[in-house]
């Protein structure tokens, strides 16, 4: 409905504030998650899969003042592999062991094998229909 109402720019240009500027948003958000899941499945640390996953997914889409506050803060802020994965699992840290460890690693493979053909399919309806907006936040 927006694209054919015309407020959109040419070239993928979003008018800002729109539900399609909105949806781009979260499905990058999703694919820096995406692809941070995927490096922590991998047994990467989590501070270097979300700095990873941001320079992919995000980064490029970010300002220079962005580009700074996000780096610090996933430089800064990322807890360990075992603090991360406890917490997605909703267990203490105390509580938290190898089985636990090996469920939430499993839900984890669950989650990106059920998001990675969303957002594939997400991705290219917006460049079929010309929503791909590629500019600096």
């Amino acid at each position: 409905l927006e694209r054919e109402s015309g407020i959109h720019g040419p070239n993928g240009q979003l008018q800002d504030y729109s539900a399609a500027t909105g949806l781009l948003w979260i499905r990058r958000y999703l694919e820096f998650h995406l692809d941070m899941y995927t490096a922590i499945l991998a047994s990467s640390d989590p501070t270097a899969a979300a700095i990873d996953a941001y320079k992919t997914q995000i980064e490029p889409f970010h300002g220079w003042a962005l580009r700074k506050l996000f780096t610090v803060r996933l430089s800064t802020m990322m807890p360990s592999r075992e603090d991360l994965l406890a917490m997605l699992g909703n267990f203490q840290t105390q509580e938290f062991g190898q089985k636990e460890e090996q469920m939430v690693l499993n839900d984890l493979s669950q989650l990106v094998s059920i998001w990675q053909p969303i957002i594939i399919q997400w991705r290219t309806t917006y460049e079929e229909l010309g929503l791909e907006d590629i500019r600096r936040a």
